[in-house]
């Protein structure tokens, strides 16, 4: 799982990827706490460590320092039948939690009674060795176990059930003491001035596609959505195209739409436009090239030089390049609204330098211009290729 997370895939792909494990679809190859490094320490509790191994394993921190042993509920663990939890009233918190009202058969003075309260504790014991089981496996080739030797014996020791195995084995030797070295004092006005200096700010200016636009201004239409609206069709955009193969999932797309309008401060009531601008991408012409494509990807960087500006550079994101058998192209996701053809057109003329400089800056990255360069407005089905 934290594989998957590093790879940038969100929550609902991570378990779309562990339920293709699970139906043996995918293989796993065990896990290591190393995450790639030979170098690395991750500190972790014992359930975060189940199935992973690393060569050496610390069980740390043998003391619990606020045990709470009020059993506060009862789960009948059946394979038949419907879950049934038991409740008792308690109060108070910490050490001093205590029941004051409890279902029959809740406890009893005697120790191996079958009352709730019993049955519970022997679960937690049963569950707490298994745990202990999970965290010395871990180990491939030593395993350290701090000891906390006036609490050894302790009940509260997480460890105690190893202290018997424990009395043989030779303690961890301590590393030698290290010692910082000194640095030598230098005299300030020893140090010679620096006979030239630096320029530190940058020699070159950075502009981006989304800046270079016609000298028009941006015709707009009152009741826009807003720019947060714009990022969270893109986030949606992004995520769908890149679960093209899987089967469509209502309740984890409307989770996932809604996720980004928040994130992106766009008001919630603009759900339902997000998800109809997404139903116009997957019923779209282009959907069908994508599911064709030989190649696709999302959110393409680039830094080229700029043909305009002799020493400055472009820098952004190709919203989405896809390569069939024509070449590759590109597309530009939009959001505006737009209220009739002729507002459509004049959108089309400010957005087209941002595409010019797509085409400029892919022909310079790659050797070769892109077959089309395209306006995609996620409002509308249809596309259309100005360049």
């Amino acid at each position: 799982v934290r594989s998957l997370e590093t790879d940038g895939l969100h929550w609902i792909d991570v378990l779309d990827e562990l339920h293709r494990y699970e139906a043996g679809e995918q293989t796993m190859d065990e896990g290591s706490l190393e995450s790639g490094s030979s170098s690395a320490v991750r500190i972790m509790t014992v359930h975060q460590a189940k199935g992973l191994q690393a060569p050496c394993v610390f069980l740390a921190d043998p003391f619990e320092r606020s045990p709470n042993r009020t059993v506060s509920a009862h789960v009948f663990r059946t394979e038949d039948g419907e879950p049934t939890v038991v409740l008792p009233y308690l109060k108070g918190f910490g050490k001093g939690r205590k029941v004051v009202a409890a279902p029959q058969n809740w406890s009893s003075h005697e120790e191996d009674a079958a009352t709730f309260e019993n049955e519970e504790r022997r679960f937690a014991e049963a569950e707490a060795h298994r745990l202990l089981y999970v965290a010395c496996t871990r180990a491939e080739r030593l395993l350290v176990v701090s000891r906390y030797e006036p609490k050894a014996d302790d009940a509260r020791s997480i460890w105690g059930a190893l202290e018997p195995a424990l009395v043989d084995i030779p303690e961890l030797e301590q590393p030698p003491a290290f010692s910082e070295p000194v640095p030598e004092e230098v005299d300030p006005a020893s140090l010679a001035p620096p006979s030239e200096s630096f320029d530190t700010e940058p020699r070159y200016a950075v502009r981006r596609p989304s800046q270079l636009h016609s000298n028009q201004p941006l015709p707009v239409i009152s009741g826009g959505y807003g720019v947060g609206f714009g990022s969270a069709v893109h986030a949606l955009f992004e995520w769908t195209i890149s679960r093209r193969d899987l089967a469509y999932d209502e309740e984890s797309t409307q989770h996932f739409a809604r996720q980004q309008l928040l994130e992106n401060n766009a008001e919630s009531r603009l759900l339902h436009n997000a998800l109809e601008a997404m139903r116009h991408l997957r019923e779209s012409t282009l959907w069908s090239s994508l599911m064709t494509a030989e190649d696709v990807r999302t959110e393409v960087p680039f830094t080229a030089p700029d043909p305009d500006n002799i020493g400055d550079v472009i820098t952004g994101r190709i919203d989405l390049a896809y390569r069939d058998s024509g070449g590759w192209r590109l597309v530009d996701f939009k959001t505006d609204r737009i209220k009739d053809e002729a507002h459509k057109e004049q959108l089309e003329q400010h957005y087209q330098p941002q595409l010019e400089a797509y085409i400029t800056c892919w022909e310079v990255l790659t050797g070769a211009p892109p077959t089309s360069a395209t306006l995609w407005f996620a409002v509308r089905e249809e596309a259309e290729n100005l360049v």
